[in-house]
């Protein structure tokens, strides 16, 4: 059966963040975003679990809590993945960008050539 939220300190105990891997910043970056989705796999399933039948109006108010606290680390740690991606994305964009930018003048550069066809 998976985690419950009253497990809650179990799963971030277990799933912590690690200290930043010093071989480099998109190691350590990398290494962060990992461990971030073991997390919000491990929260996701807390949060589809079914809730015990019969509790006392505490136990209730405490799940309830706890619930609400799994879900905003879910929320959290998903907003920090989506930005760690999205950065990812335009780095690529950027390099993909200056490539063809690059080829195109050089294309040009051959193009104004009048010994050379294209």
């Amino acid at each position: 059966m998976p985690d419950r939220p009253s497990d809650l300190a179990a799963i971030l105990t277990r799933l912590r963040l690690q200290p930043a891997d010093l071989t480099s910043p998109a190691a350590a970056a990398e290494g962060q975003v990992e461990l971030l989705l073991a997390r919000v796999g491990a929260l996701t399933d807390a949060l589809r679990a079914e809730p015990d039948a019969l509790r006392s109006p505490d136990a209730a108010a405490r799940a309830r809590e706890e619930f609400q606290t799994a879900a905003r680390l879910l929320l959290a740690d998903l907003g920090f993945v989506a930005s760690h991606l999205r950065g990812q994305t335009n780095a690529l964009s950027d390099s993909l960008t200056g490539a063809l930018r690059r080829l195109h003048d050089a294309l040009e550069s051959v193009g104004s050539d009048p010994g050379v066809e294209l």
